[in-house]
């Protein structure tokens, strides 16, 4: 996993405001399809993905720390 990471896998698809490579959709769910059916499951959405989602709900303030998060890699949780 973190191979996928430093590498910036995890931010393809993902806004330039937030260090992602813009991409379509499609190629988006190949790669998760992709990383899916290696032997260790790969969930190449978490930090980023979440970040990208808290950036386009957030206030302007907010979207500073969505940055944050993308930039240095930070999980979430939905609790």
């Amino acid at each position: 996993m973190r191979a996928v990471i430093e590498a910036g896998w995890d931010k393809v698809g993902i806004d330039e405001e937030l260090g992602g490579t813009p991409v379509p959709k499609a190629m988006v769910w190949a790669l998760h399809e992709h990383c899916r059916r290696q032997p260790r499951r790969v969930d190449v959405r978490g930090g980023a993905g979440f970040a990208s989602i808290f950036y386009h709900l957030a206030t302007e303030e907010q979207k500073k720390w969505a940055v944050l998060a993308a930039e240095r890699g930070w999980g979430s949780t939905m609790c």
